[in-house]
This record gives structure tokens, C-alpha cells and sequence, in this order.
């Protein structure tokens, strides 16, 4: 537990006199000084964020200069850290949140910060609701009540109709009260045509697509593309157009041009299902190369029908597809149906149409339960390396990095790693960064190498298994490759696997 009251009776610590900038001529809303510009200020405030919070010299140092914090006493800080205790802020979120904003010392509380908490507390927030809005963007305490944070809950509020989402919006959505792009956007849209409730769901789904700096060039293009404003499928192009940068949009283009697709193919795909372009290259390989190499099928029957990319490759795409497969092989289905059709309905749907009503409906149902069930023993096989191997992954990465990690590409990821490697699993609690790395360019190859490295004893055993997949290319080639006398060997053999998912390439898929 930090100490926040024993400052009064120790001497002050002194530490090696730092040359500071001037104070801003723009100085920040909430920096009330209270104190003259003098060097012993500000090395009272170094050495109180020091005692205080556990901040390291370094650390304190560079905050006090960059947010030109000043103060000669402990008496207004002292007050500050009561009425956020006061408050329900624990001392690690205290700590978190004078990292953020020191300037909170300096100002006067009840003037500054009470009428936004009583605000928010008229509205239905709770206590804790206040503590985690604070904790995650203190900054929402330097916006104005009048002018920034009561417009922007009362435009909120219009589109949800209840106080408790709206909390839930701005709770999850820190940055809303400073960014006065939120209510800007939010009048194109409706100026553009954009429906209330796409809107609303915008607030509740897709918060950040209303803080974007190219709304008006966005919604021009969409509509170009063929974009209803007034239709659901407005505002999930819209959060597609602005999740994905342009180079890595660009990426996926070409990537589904090698298989086949034209530029027009990519925006019919877009406009059918605009969630098909936050699919990740990965799992779009893995889904192309299943469809067109292991059960000869058309790719263009995936331009309009471009939501299968959405389902899971191991749970529904590939039960489902032996079925099918069987029952056009015994001309049970006719080779002109929909294929995309067996795959969007529900599991019920799917049981009666194409099994149940069969003759070969027992058949049918143990060769699609076996791979269904293939698909939850690796499930439960990858995530089974130990306890808490997930909740592992979130302390050594940030989770939202995590979230955007698809299951597929985790078990695809932890199957290759522990079943055709042999290696241990939790040599990714501490390296899950390789979860975010493309399996088939630089995962596989470079474990080809690895393994036959280790293999030959050129490697050893107890080195870090992760190094490998994090290194640059070049130095990977350095390190791993060029240093060795079977060098050419090993380019060749880094090169064959890096070509594995390639058109034309099959892959195979646990039949």
C-alpha cells in the first residue's frame, strides 16, 4: 500500500537538480498552480510523485516536466489523493491515474472534479462506474462539464434511450467526453441519411468508428460502393472501412485476387457481407485453400456468399462440407444448389435438410459428428496445456490484441505448435505475440528451420523458442541460417515452406 500522509513528518528528499522548459503559454484546464515558478517546487513535486506513488526519478521527473507540475507543500496533494479516496479509488488505481494526469495534484477538487462526479452520479452511474471511467482516461476530468461532457451524454443518450447504456457507452469508451469529433460525425451521419438506430448500434457495438478524422470522405465512398445509409449494412461497412488500415486492406485485396477474385469480385464480397474484410489473410487462406483445393469447389461462389468466411473453419465449415460433398457425389443434392446455403442456416435447419431427411441419415450424421467433434477435442486439447493458460496470455500481452485473434487461428496456431511440432505450449504464455504472426509466412517456414536445427544439435534445447519468430527477416537469416555450414540446405529448405498455402497448394484439414 502506497503511503500518502507520511510526507508531513520525513524530510524532503532531494534529489539531482534537473533544468526545466518554461511553463506552457497554453497550460492545461485543470493545472490551478498555487505556487511560484522556482526549481524547489518542482523538486518537491519529483520527490513526492517518488515517496508518494513509487514513481521511479526518471519517471516523476519526466512527468512534472511535461505536465509542468509545481508545488512547494504536501497540503493540496494531500487533499487530492483524500477525495479520490474518499471517492472508492483504490491506491493502484490512484496511482494509475496520477500517471496519466499529475496536473490532478494541483487543482481543487471540489471546484473541478466533484460536480462531473455528481453528474454522473445523477444519471444512474455508480460508484465504481466513475472509478473506471477516471482510471482509464483521467482526462475526461479536464473537459468542460457545460460545454463537452453534458452535450456529449445528452447526444448519447438520444440514440440509446437509457441511462444505463449510455454509462455502459461512455464507460467503455473513455475518450468520448475530449474528442469533439464524436458529435461532428455523428450529424454527418444523420445529415447523410444514416438511420437512428444504425446509429445506436454504432454506439453500442462500434464506438470508435464515431471518432474518426475522415467521416465525410468515408461515407461518400460508400455510398459510391453502393451503400445504403439508411440500411444495417451502412454502418458495419462503415466500422470494416475504419478498423482496417488502408495497406492492410489492401493486403487482403490481393490476397483474394490470387485466388481468383477480381477487384469487382472484392466489392461485391464487401457489399454482401462487409464483416468479410475484418477476416484476417490467415483465415482467409485457410478457408480458400479448403474450399478450392481439398473440395474442388468454385471460389466465385464465395463472392456473394462472402459471410462463410465469418464461420468457423473446424466447427462448421468443414463438418458441414463432408456432408455435402457426400450427398453431390450421390447425386442426392443437384450440382446447381446454392452452395453457400448449407452453411449459413441454423444447426436444427441443417440437421433436417440435410441429414434427417436422408435414408443415409445415421451415415450422415456419424461423418458429420466426427469432424464436429475432431473440431472440439482440439479445442480442448490446445487450450488444455496447463492451467490458466489463457488467463496467462492476458498478463504477458495486452488483451485486445488477443481478442482480435480469432479462435481458429489460436488452435490452428497451438495445434501446429504441440501436435506437428512437439513443442510445449507454454512457451506461448510468455511469446503469445506469435499468435499475432501469419502461420503460413512466418511461422511455418521458420519452424522448419528451428526444428531441424535443434534436430542436428546446432541449437540448443534450452534456448527461447520464441526469439526465432520475433527477429526481422534479415537478421533471421543471420542468425539462423547463413551462419551455418548447411546453409544453402537450409534457405532451401526455409524457402519450400514458405510457399505451403499458395493457390493450388493443398493443406490438409484433419480428413
Amino acid at each position: 500500500m502506497f503511503n500518502f500522509n507520511s510526507w508531513r513528518h520525513k524530510s524532503l528528499l532531494y534529489f539531482k537538480i534537473v533544468t526545466f522548459s518554461p511553463i506552457s503559454q497554453n497550460p492545461l484546464p485543470l493545472s490551478l498552480y498555487f505556487c511560484t515558478n522556482t526549481s524547489h517546487s518542482t523538486s518537491f513535486a519529483v520527490s513526492y510523485l517518488i515517496h508518494n506513488f513509487g514513481f521511479s526519478p526518471l519517471f516523476a521527473n519526466k512527468l512534472c516536466s511535461t505536465y509542468s507540475v509545481k508545488f512547494k507543500t504536501n497540503q493540496n496533494p494531500d487533499l487530492v489523493l483524500t477525495f479520490f479516496r474518499n471517492h472508492g479509488f483504490s491506491d493502484s488505481q490512484l496511482r494509475d491515474t496520477i500517471a496519466k494526469a499529475p496536473w490532478l495534484l494541483t487543482c481543487d477538487p471540489i471546484k473541478r472534479v466533484l460536480p462531473k462526479f455528481q453528474f454522473f452520479l445523477s444519471k444512474g452511474a455508480s460508484n465504481s462506474d466513475i472509478v473506471n471511467l477516471v482510471s482509464m482516461n483521467p482526462m475526461v476530468l479536464c473537459s468542460s462539464l457545460e460545454n463537452q461532457i453534458v452535450p456529449t451524454y445528452e447526444l448519447v443518450y438520444r440514440f440509446l434511450k437509457s441511462h444505463k447504456d449510455t454509462i455502459a457507452c461512455v464507460n467503455h469508451n473513455s475518450t468520448f467526453f475530449g474528442d469533439r469529433r464524436v458529435a461532428s460525425n455523428i450529424r454527418l451521419l444523420t445529415e447523410n441519411g444514416v438511420a437512428d438506430s444504425n446509429i445506436a448500434r454504432m454506439l453500442k457495438t462500434h464506438c470508435r468508428t464515431l471518432q474518426t478524422r475522415d467521416m465525410l470522405k468515408l461515407v461518400e465512398e460508400l455510398k459510391d460502393l453502393g451503400f445504403n445509409p439508411s440500411k444495417a449494412t451502412f454502418g458495419v461497412a462503415l466500422n470494416a472501412k475504419t478498423t482496417v488500415p488502408e495497406a492492410r486492406w489492401k493486403e487482403k485485396v490481393d490476397t483474394l485476387k490470387k485466388w481468383g477474385w477480381s477487384d469487382e469480385d472484392v466489392l461485391v464480397a464487401f457489399r454482401t457481407q462487409p464483416y468479410c474484410m475484418l477476416v484476417s489473410i490467415d483465415k482467409i487462406n485457410l478457408v480458400m485453400n479448403f474450399w478450392i483445393n481439398q473440395l474442388g469447389w468454385d471460389a466465385m461462389a464465395l463472392v456473394k456468399g462472402s459471410s462463410v468466411f465469418l464461420l468457423s473453419l473446424e466447427k462448421r465449415i468443414i463438418p458441414r462440407a463432408q456432408v455435402v460433398q457426400y450427398l453431390l457425389k450421390k447425386g442426392l443434392r443437384k450440382k446447381t444448389a446454392s452452395m453457400i446455403y448449407p452453411f449459413v442456416m441454423s444447426d436444427k435447419l441443417f440437421l433436417d435438410m440435410f441429414i434427417k431427411r436422408f435414408e443415409e441419415s445415421s451415415y450422415l450424421l456419424k461423418l458429420y459428428e466426427e469432424k464436429l467433434n475432431l473440431a472440439y477435442t482440439t479445442d480442448k486439447t490446445c487450450l488444455s496445456n496447463g492451467v490458466g493458460l489463457i488467463k496467462m496470455f492476458w498478463k504477458h500481452l495486452e488483451g485486445s490484441l488477443i481478442v482480435l485473434t480469432s479462435i481458429d487461428k489460436i488452435n490452428l496456431v497451438m495445434n501446429f505448435w504441440v501436435n506437428e511440432l512437439g513443442w510445449d505450449a507454454m512457451a506461448l504464455v510468455k511469446g503469445s505475440a506469435i499468435l499475432l504472426l501469419s502461420l503460413e509466412k512466418r511461422i511455418i517456414p521458420r519452424a522448419q528451420v528451428v526444428q531441424y536445427l535443434l534436430k542436428k544439435g546446432l541449437r540448443k534445447t534450452n534456448a527461447s523458442l520464441i526469439c526465432p519468430f520475433i527477429v526481422s527477416e534479415k537478421m533471421f537469416l543471420e542468425m539462423f541460417i547463413k551462419r551455418f555450414e548447411e546453409s544453402s540446405y537450409l534457405l532451401k529448405l526455409y524457402g519450400k515452406n514458405s510457399i505451403l498455402l499458395r493457390p493450388g497448394t493443398k493443406l490438409a484439414c484433419h480428413d
